[in-house]
């Protein structure tokens, strides 16, 4: 399936293991996790991660996940891009032995193609740890 998507869509179609280019068609590496954004929640969401009705089994709100960035990202990660990370959302990419991680916005993604992800820009250009 070739798909363009949008920033606001762009993290439904997306998930772990799928191999990650860069613009010019370089790997990066594959996803290793997937973070919805503040954005890209709708209004029931959002009030669904403040009051949930976990007993109802029948209506039982989907929450997406905040983001929860790991100790060690904390420290690495000036608080600005935290912000930006927290409300657009963002895959993690894990980069393999020799490369460290890094983070893919949805406005950097540019389609999901035959199950791989193929940003916008360049792998130089993604936020890294």
């Amino acid at each position: 399936m070739d798909e363009q998507l949008n920033p606001h869509n762009a993290l439904r179609s997306i998930h772990e293991g799928m191999e990650v280019y860069d613009a010019e068609g370089r790997k990066v590496g594959a996803v290793g996790y997937v973070q919805f954004g503040r954005e890209d929640m709708s209004q029931r969401d959002l009030d669904a991660t403040v009051t949930p009705n976990f007993n109802d089994p029948v209506n039982r709100p989907y929450v997406p996940p905040l983001l929860e960035l790991e100790p060690e990202d904390d420290a690495s990660i000036p608080q600005e891009l935290q912000d930006t990370l927290v409300n657009s959302g963002y895959i993690r990419i894990n980069g393999g032995l020799f490369k460290n991680d890094c983070f893919a916005t949805p406005d950097q993604i540019a389609q999901v193609h035959e199950g791989h992800v193929h940003l916008s820009v360049e792998g130089e250009q993604l936020i890294r740890l």
